[in-house]
């Protein structure tokens, strides 16, 4: 299922930009940097995005690039598609991005064993938003954006420790490794341009 969401905004992103230039006219680029919070099982935590794309007819199609310290500092890049839709005079959207982490980083954690520390490293994964929000005039061609999403990172979690060989009665090292999805509420605020 999530490949073929990925695969779908791949399309929608390569199919965008060729109406943009046989009808310049009918297709506008648009920008919206965002900084928001998020909320998941670990502490309060921050990122920054910069969303650019085109849009037709309140269909915003493009791609975007994040900051993102949720429990370590990755940097997403992603592809993103909006819809506006108009409730009672009220301008909402629904949005969606799928991407990829280019880089991560690492955690330092104390362990329970012997007053040490533990380093646990994690590497890139998959990025994926769901999410809607509002959308407020504020001059002729700037808007106000506020929004919640599902925000997903996929990564994988590398730690060395120290396990007791009975064979030679020592201790061995060994590399454990974990795949984790981090899974977190992101409440932002944006500024279309």
């Amino acid at each position: 299922m999530l490949k073929k969401m990925i695969g779908f905004s791949l399309v929608l992103a390569m199919l965008g930009p060729g109406p943009a230039n046989a009808q310049q006219k009918n297709w506008k680029p648009w920008l919206v940097p965002e900084a928001g919070i998020m909320v998941g099982s670990y502490t309060l935590d921050r990122d920054f995005r910069l969303n650019a794309g085109i849009e037709k007819k309140r269909l915003m199609l493009g791609m975007g690039a994040a900051l993102d310290y949720y429990r370590f500092e990755s940097y997403p890049v992603y592809f993103q598609a909006r819809k506006i839709v108009q409730f009672r005079k009220v301008n909402l959207f629904v949005m969606s991005s799928w991407g990829y982490n280019v880089k991560s980083g690492s955690v330092v954690e104390p362990s329970w064993w012997g007053g040490r520390t533990i380093t646990k490293k994690y590497s890139g994964g998959i990025y994926g938003e769901i999410g809607g929000g509002n959308i407020i005039r504020i001059r002729k061609k700037e808007r106000l954006q506020f929004s919640v999403s599902w925000v997903m990172k996929a990564v994988e979690e590398s730690f060395q420790s120290e396990i007791w060989n009975p064979v030679n009665q020592s201790p061995r090292t060994i590399t454990n490794l974990n795949r984790y999805t981090m899974n977190r509420t992101a409440l932002r605020i944006g500024w279309k341009f």
